[in-house]
């Protein structure tokens, strides 16, 4: 298991906790994007640890199944509202 992230952000738990997300973020091997869903807790300090879950499909070092990325404070900045609310609540652009 993965050791959470703990970053400040301008969003409180309950809004992004299993609202849908479009996102494009970089990972070691360049670029992973799609659409998921955020996995969020908050600890007693306030700082949350938001993870986007999402199906990669493919021909990805990670094999196919569900996956979890951690946002790190960068990412986590970048979190805003979907303008397309048809493809998701949020987009995270990193």
């Amino acid at each position: 298991m993965s050791e959470q992230i703990w970053v400040h952000s301008k969003w409180k738990c309950e809004e992004l906790h299993a609202e849908s997300v479009e996102f494009k973020i970089p990972v070691q091997d360049g670029e992973a994007q799609g659409v998921g869903q955020f996995v969020v807790s908050r600890n007693p300090e306030g700082l949350l640890s938001i993870d986007i879950r999402t199906n990669l499909h493919g021909d990805a070092s990670i094999a196919d199944g569900t996956y979890d990325f951690h946002l790190n404070q960068w990412a986590a900045d970048r979190i805003e509202r979907h303008p397309d609310r048809m493809k998701a609540v949020f987009r995270c652009f990193s």
